[in-house]
């Protein structure tokens, strides 16, 4: 009998532990999905100044939930050839244990005219 209670209350850590880890990994994916939202919508903005050189300006920005900042984008263009731009857009965000990542979305947009 007392074997197993030992073995039943193992079994409850070890539930309890995962449980945890589980919620960690949740919380990071919503703030990595956050910033990756976040750095799509710029691009798409960014997408149709792309072939007109006067548009074509360097920025940044951030993503705010009230007064805390999510993440924050910056990004620029590139002139690659004759006909094609690049639009870089880095967003950086803040972990849950206060780590900053970086993650880059690169597109290129084709120019005819």
């Amino acid at each position: 009998m007392l074997l197993a209670l030992v073995l039943v209350t193992m079994g409850l850590l070890v539930l309890g532990t995962s449980g945890l880890f589980v919620t960690e990994l949740l919380h990071r994916s919503g703030r990595a999905a956050a910033a990756a939202a976040f750095a799509a919508r710029r691009v798409e903005l960014l997408r149709p100044v792309a072939c007109a050189p006067a548009h074509r300006v360097h920025g940044s920005e951030s993503l705010r939930q009230g007064s805390v900042v999510v993440a924050t984008n910056a990004w620029s263009f590139e002139q690659r050839g004759s006909a094609t731009v690049r639009i870089r857009v880095t967003s950086s965000y803040v972990t849950r244990r206060s780590r900053s990542r970086t993650d880059t979305l690169e597109t290129a947009v084709t120019c005819r005219g």
